[in-house]
Protein backbone atom coordinates (compact mmCIF):
# COMPACT_ATOMS: atom_id res chain seq x y z
CA UNK A 1 0.00 0.00 0.00
CA UNK A 2 1.65 3.11 -1.13
CA UNK A 3 -0.25 5.78 1.50
CA UNK A 4 -0.42 9.92 0.15
CA UNK A 5 -2.03 11.22 3.02
CA UNK A 6 1.15 12.51 4.78
CA UNK A 7 2.92 14.23 1.74
CA UNK A 8 2.47 17.25 0.35
CA UNK A 9 0.34 17.38 -2.60
CA UNK A 10 3.31 19.74 -4.25
CA UNK A 11 5.60 16.90 -3.36
CA UNK A 12 3.67 14.23 -5.08
CA UNK A 13 4.66 12.16 -8.05
CA UNK A 14 2.63 13.94 -10.97
CA UNK A 15 1.27 10.61 -12.67
CA UNK A 16 -0.44 9.86 -9.05
CA UNK A 17 -2.00 13.15 -8.42
CA UNK A 18 -3.54 12.82 -12.08
CA UNK A 19 -4.99 9.47 -10.85
CA UNK A 20 -6.07 10.29 -7.66
CA UNK A 21 -8.41 13.01 -9.64
CA UNK A 22 -9.20 10.65 -11.98
CA UNK A 23 -9.84 7.63 -10.05
CA UNK A 24 -10.94 8.96 -6.79
CA UNK A 25 -8.95 7.79 -3.50
CA UNK A 26 -8.71 4.44 -3.46
CA UNK A 27 -6.90 3.02 -7.23
CA UNK A 28 -5.23 -0.11 -8.29
CA UNK A 29 -1.85 0.26 -10.52
CA UNK A 30 0.92 -2.51 -11.51
CA UNK A 31 4.28 -2.18 -10.95
CA UNK A 32 6.66 -4.24 -12.50
CA UNK A 33 3.86 -6.73 -12.29
CA UNK A 34 2.64 -6.46 -9.10
CA UNK A 35 -0.48 -5.29 -7.82
CA UNK A 36 -0.13 -1.80 -5.48
CA UNK A 37 -2.96 -0.48 -4.05
CA UNK A 38 -2.90 3.37 -3.62
CA UNK A 39 -4.77 4.95 -0.28
CA UNK A 40 -4.90 9.02 -0.30
CA UNK A 41 -6.46 11.04 2.52
CA UNK A 42 -6.69 10.64 6.17
CA UNK A 43 -9.86 9.07 6.48
CA UNK A 44 -9.32 6.59 4.02
CA UNK A 45 -5.69 5.06 5.55
CA UNK A 46 -7.16 5.02 9.44
CA UNK A 47 -9.88 2.70 7.84
CA UNK A 48 -7.44 0.47 6.34
CA UNK A 49 -4.30 0.75 8.47
CA UNK A 50 -6.52 0.80 11.74
CA UNK A 51 -10.17 -0.21 11.71
CA UNK A 52 -9.52 -3.20 9.22
CA UNK A 53 -5.93 -3.62 10.18
CA UNK A 54 -6.18 -7.67 10.62
CA UNK A 55 -6.85 -7.84 7.10
CA UNK A 56 -4.14 -6.09 6.01
CA UNK A 57 -1.36 -7.05 8.47
CA UNK A 58 0.50 -9.31 5.81
CA UNK A 59 3.34 -8.89 4.44
CA UNK A 60 4.29 -8.79 0.56
CA UNK A 61 6.71 -11.36 -1.05
CA UNK A 62 9.74 -10.03 -1.59
CA UNK A 63 12.34 -12.29 -3.63
CA UNK A 64 15.56 -11.00 -2.17
CA UNK A 65 14.64 -11.49 1.45
CA UNK A 66 12.97 -14.52 1.13
CA UNK A 67 16.13 -15.73 -0.60
CA UNK A 68 18.33 -14.05 2.56
CA UNK A 69 16.11 -15.06 5.09
CA UNK A 70 13.39 -17.13 4.26
CA UNK A 71 9.61 -16.53 5.45
CA UNK A 72 10.25 -16.41 9.21
CA UNK A 73 10.68 -14.46 11.85
CA UNK A 74 9.47 -10.91 12.89
CA UNK A 75 9.76 -8.54 9.88
CA UNK A 76 8.62 -10.84 7.21
CA UNK A 77 6.67 -13.59 8.06
CA UNK A 78 2.98 -13.81 7.62
CA UNK A 79 -0.29 -14.88 9.74
CA UNK A 80 -0.90 -17.39 12.60
CA UNK A 81 3.31 -17.80 12.91
CA UNK A 82 3.95 -14.02 12.81
CA UNK A 83 1.38 -12.96 15.44
CA UNK A 84 2.69 -15.81 17.71
CA UNK A 85 6.48 -14.22 17.49
CA UNK A 86 5.89 -11.13 17.75
CA UNK A 87 3.37 -11.73 21.05
CA UNK A 88 6.45 -14.05 22.28
CA UNK A 89 9.23 -11.50 21.42
CA UNK A 90 7.44 -8.73 23.00
CA UNK A 91 6.57 -10.83 26.44
CA UNK A 92 9.62 -11.82 26.43
CA UNK A 93 12.15 -8.55 25.89
CA UNK A 94 9.96 -7.07 28.21
CA UNK A 95 10.80 -9.68 31.14
CA UNK A 96 14.59 -8.93 30.60
CA UNK A 97 13.58 -5.06 30.80
CA UNK A 98 12.38 -3.83 27.52
CA UNK A 99 10.20 -0.34 28.77
CA UNK A 100 11.17 -0.63 32.50
CA UNK A 101 13.75 1.32 34.75
CA UNK A 102 16.22 -1.37 35.09
CA UNK A 103 17.12 -1.21 31.13
CA UNK A 104 17.90 2.50 31.64
CA UNK A 105 21.05 1.38 33.54
CA UNK A 106 22.59 -0.59 30.37
CA UNK A 107 21.61 2.38 28.71
CA UNK A 108 23.16 4.81 31.11
CA UNK A 109 26.32 2.81 31.12
CA UNK A 110 26.32 2.44 26.97
CA UNK A 111 25.93 6.17 27.06
CA UNK A 112 29.01 6.20 29.41
CA UNK A 113 31.54 4.34 26.88
CA UNK A 114 30.29 6.09 23.89
CA UNK A 115 30.73 9.23 25.36
CA UNK A 116 34.81 8.08 26.24
CA UNK A 117 34.58 6.60 22.58
CA UNK A 118 34.21 10.13 21.36
CA UNK A 119 36.62 11.72 23.71
CA UNK A 120 39.12 9.67 22.67
CA UNK A 121 39.16 11.16 19.23
CA UNK A 122 40.17 14.62 20.71
CA UNK A 123 37.51 16.92 18.34
CA UNK A 124 39.37 15.10 15.04
CA UNK A 125 37.41 14.62 12.42
CA UNK A 126 35.49 10.46 12.89
CA UNK A 127 32.51 8.74 11.34
CA UNK A 128 30.23 9.26 14.32
CA UNK A 129 28.15 5.95 12.73
CA UNK A 130 30.64 3.22 13.82
CA UNK A 131 30.02 3.71 17.37
CA UNK A 132 26.92 4.36 17.54
CA UNK A 133 25.79 1.69 15.71
CA UNK A 134 28.12 -0.01 17.99
CA UNK A 135 26.18 1.34 21.16
CA UNK A 136 22.92 0.86 20.21
CA UNK A 137 23.50 -2.76 18.92
CA UNK A 138 25.32 -3.81 22.38
CA UNK A 139 21.58 -2.68 24.15
CA UNK A 140 20.85 -4.90 21.53
CA UNK A 141 22.85 -7.74 22.18
CA UNK A 142 22.34 -7.33 25.62
CA UNK A 143 18.89 -8.45 25.43
CA UNK A 144 19.32 -10.61 22.98
CA UNK A 145 22.46 -12.93 23.61
CA UNK A 146 23.12 -11.35 27.54
CA UNK A 147 26.22 -9.42 27.01
CA UNK A 148 27.60 -6.15 24.99
CA UNK A 149 30.68 -6.08 23.01
CA UNK A 150 33.42 -3.89 23.41
CA UNK A 151 34.19 -1.27 20.72
CA UNK A 152 37.80 -3.07 20.47
CA UNK A 153 36.44 -6.29 19.42
CA UNK A 154 37.86 -6.85 15.65
CA UNK A 155 35.01 -9.84 15.23
CA UNK A 156 32.40 -7.35 16.31
CA UNK A 157 33.54 -4.95 14.47
CA UNK A 158 33.75 -7.22 11.20
CA UNK A 159 29.93 -8.55 12.18
CA UNK A 160 28.67 -4.45 12.37
CA UNK A 161 30.72 -4.02 8.82
CA UNK A 162 29.17 -6.21 7.11
CA UNK A 163 25.77 -5.28 8.67
CA UNK A 164 26.32 -1.41 7.22
CA UNK A 165 27.65 -2.86 4.06
CA UNK A 166 23.98 -5.08 3.49
CA UNK A 167 22.31 -2.01 4.56
CA UNK A 168 23.99 -0.13 2.27
CA UNK A 169 23.77 -2.62 -0.85
CA UNK A 170 19.81 -2.91 -0.39
CA UNK A 171 19.59 0.34 -2.67
CA UNK A 172 21.42 -1.10 -5.48
CA UNK A 173 19.72 -0.71 -8.50
CA UNK A 174 21.13 -4.93 -8.50
CA UNK A 175 19.32 -5.95 -5.48
CA UNK A 176 16.54 -3.98 -6.90
CA UNK A 177 16.23 -5.80 -10.29
CA UNK A 178 16.69 -8.96 -8.23
CA UNK A 179 13.27 -8.45 -6.93
CA UNK A 180 11.79 -8.23 -10.75
CA UNK A 181 13.78 -10.96 -12.32
CA UNK A 182 14.84 -13.02 -9.39
CA UNK A 183 15.42 -16.11 -11.82
CA UNK A 184 17.41 -14.29 -13.86
CA UNK A 185 19.81 -12.16 -10.99
CA UNK A 186 20.82 -15.54 -9.31
CA UNK A 187 22.73 -16.20 -12.07
CA UNK A 188 24.31 -12.97 -12.69
CA UNK A 189 26.88 -11.68 -10.24
CA UNK A 190 26.75 -7.86 -8.86
CA UNK A 191 26.28 -6.46 -5.42
CA UNK A 192 23.60 -8.94 -4.50
CA UNK A 193 25.73 -11.76 -4.40
CA UNK A 194 27.87 -9.64 -2.06
CA UNK A 195 24.55 -9.51 0.52
CA UNK A 196 24.57 -13.40 0.46
CA UNK A 197 27.59 -13.80 1.37
CA UNK A 198 27.79 -10.77 3.96
CA UNK A 199 24.72 -12.03 5.66
CA UNK A 200 25.86 -15.56 5.50
CA UNK A 201 29.09 -14.09 7.79
CA UNK A 202 26.45 -12.78 10.14
CA UNK A 203 24.38 -16.10 10.15
CA UNK A 204 27.48 -17.76 11.44
CA UNK A 205 28.30 -15.73 14.11
CA UNK A 206 24.51 -15.81 15.41
CA UNK A 207 24.61 -19.89 15.23
CA UNK A 208 27.80 -19.70 16.90
CA UNK A 209 25.82 -17.90 19.70
CA UNK A 210 23.09 -20.14 19.63
CA UNK A 211 25.28 -23.10 20.02
CA UNK A 212 26.81 -21.39 22.73
CA UNK A 213 23.16 -20.99 24.72
CA UNK A 214 22.51 -24.17 24.18
CA UNK A 215 25.27 -25.76 25.71
CA UNK A 216 25.08 -23.52 28.72
CA UNK A 217 21.48 -23.28 29.21
CA UNK A 218 19.82 -23.51 32.74
CA UNK A 219 15.73 -23.79 32.21
CA UNK A 220 15.17 -22.43 35.49
CA UNK A 221 17.10 -19.27 34.98
CA UNK A 222 17.01 -17.98 30.83
CA UNK A 223 19.60 -14.79 30.63
CA UNK A 224 18.34 -13.52 27.42
CA UNK A 225 15.77 -13.77 24.42
CA UNK A 226 17.72 -16.81 23.24
CA UNK A 227 17.50 -18.62 26.34
CA UNK A 228 14.09 -18.06 26.42
CA UNK A 229 13.13 -19.37 22.58
CA UNK A 230 15.53 -22.29 23.53
CA UNK A 231 13.03 -22.98 26.62
CA UNK A 232 10.15 -22.31 24.55
CA UNK A 233 11.20 -24.37 21.87
CA UNK A 234 11.43 -27.46 24.23
CA UNK A 235 7.95 -26.83 25.69
CA UNK A 236 6.70 -27.00 21.82
CA UNK A 237 8.88 -29.53 20.71
CA UNK A 238 5.38 -32.22 20.58
CA UNK A 239 3.53 -29.54 18.52
CA UNK A 240 2.96 -28.28 15.63
CA UNK A 241 4.13 -24.22 16.45
CA UNK A 242 6.69 -22.23 14.83
CA UNK A 243 9.61 -22.29 17.54
CA UNK A 244 11.96 -24.38 16.00
CA UNK A 245 15.91 -23.68 15.01
CA UNK A 246 15.45 -21.81 11.90
CA UNK A 247 13.00 -19.12 13.53
CA UNK A 248 14.70 -18.43 16.41
CA UNK A 249 17.98 -17.54 13.47
CA UNK A 250 15.30 -15.42 11.85
CA UNK A 251 14.34 -13.94 14.90
CA UNK A 252 17.40 -12.91 16.36
CA UNK A 253 18.49 -11.93 12.80
CA UNK A 254 15.32 -9.44 12.35
CA UNK A 255 15.93 -8.11 16.53
CA UNK A 256 19.94 -7.52 15.20
CA UNK A 257 19.20 -6.01 11.62
CA UNK A 258 15.87 -4.29 12.41
CA UNK A 259 16.58 -2.88 15.88
CA UNK A 260 20.11 -1.46 15.20
CA UNK A 261 19.00 -0.11 12.01
CA UNK A 262 15.77 2.05 12.79
CA UNK A 263 17.28 2.92 16.18
CA UNK A 264 20.58 4.12 14.86
CA UNK A 265 19.28 6.47 11.97
CA UNK A 266 17.32 7.75 14.94
CA UNK A 267 19.98 8.87 16.83
CA UNK A 268 22.22 10.07 13.38
CA UNK A 269 19.21 12.42 13.13
CA UNK A 270 19.21 13.52 16.09
CA UNK A 271 22.58 14.44 16.67
CA UNK A 272 22.77 16.29 13.74
CA UNK A 273 19.82 18.60 14.63
CA UNK A 274 21.76 19.30 17.86
CA UNK A 275 24.47 20.46 15.48
CA UNK A 276 22.35 21.94 13.86
CA UNK A 277 20.84 24.19 16.79
CA UNK A 278 22.63 23.57 19.64
CA UNK A 279 20.09 26.03 22.11
CA UNK A 280 18.08 22.72 21.95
Amino acid sequence: IYSLSTVEPQNLPAVFVQFVEKYGNIFTIRIFGGRTVVINSYKFVKEALVQQGDDLIDRPTVPLFEDLFGNEGLVISNGYPWKQQRRFALHTLRNFGLGKKNLELYIQQECQYLSEAFTEHQGKPFNVQLLINNAVSNIICCLVFGNRFEYTDQQYQSILHNFNEVMRLQGSMSTQMYNIIPWLMKWLPGPHKTMFTLTQVIKDFIDIRIKDHKETLNPASPRDYIDAFLIEMAKNEENDSSFSLSTLHACTMDLFFAGTETTTTTLRWGLLYMIYYPDI
